[in-house]
């Protein structure tokens, strides 16, 4: 596939999740346990600068604590998207963390969404969602959600996902 570049810069912000509910229904043949889950993306976001540079991909955070490297979902995203390419144009990222780390509230997963979502559009790639959602669930089970947001059931290891109509009022 065809990657070139198509603008200059791209900002995108990268929204938190809560598990509204979630029920576990075993453990499944492959080792993960069968989940039934309602999810919603709320207020709380990273921002995300992207930047096109010759070749390469470099992250920066603005929290220490998170890996710069392929330890970082954006990072491995922004790998696994390149792979894509014939000849894969460069990517810097700038990562503003403002969802706290392992907290559960899905920041490297929306992370990763926002980098596949940002690169497709960057890059001029136009993958179709089905293929961006396969390479979403080879990275993390709640990255596919993170594709859609807002209110959605994720089923399976969490990486089948079905957008809902429905917006719970919750205090």
């Amino acid at each position: 596939m065809s990657c070139d570049l198509r603008g200059a810069s791209l900002v995108a912000r990268a929204y938190a999740k809560i598990n509204i509910g979630l029920e576990v229904l075993g453990r499944r043949p492959d080792g993960y346990h069968e989940l039934r889950t309602i999810l919603q993306t709320i207020d709380l976001h990273d921002e995300i600068r992207f930047y096109p540079r010759e070749q390469g991909i470099e992250l920066s955070t603005t929290d220490p604590s998170i890996p710069h490297d392929a330890a970082n979902l954006a990072y491995v995203a922004a790998r696994l998207f390149a792979e894509r390419c014939e000849s894969p144009p460069g990517i810097f990222i700038d990562l503003e963390k403002r969802i706290p780390p392992g907290m559960g509230l899905g920041g490297g997963s929306a992370d990763a969404a926002a980098t596949l979502l940002a690169l497709n559009r960057l890059w001029s790639a136009d993958i179709e969602p089905a293929e961006l959602h396969e390479i979403a669930a080879r990275i993390g089970m709640d990255v596919p959600f993170f594709l859609y947001g807002g209110t959605a059931l994720a089923v399976g290891r969490g990486d089948e996902v079905y957008p809902l109509d429905l917006a719970p009022e919750l205090p």
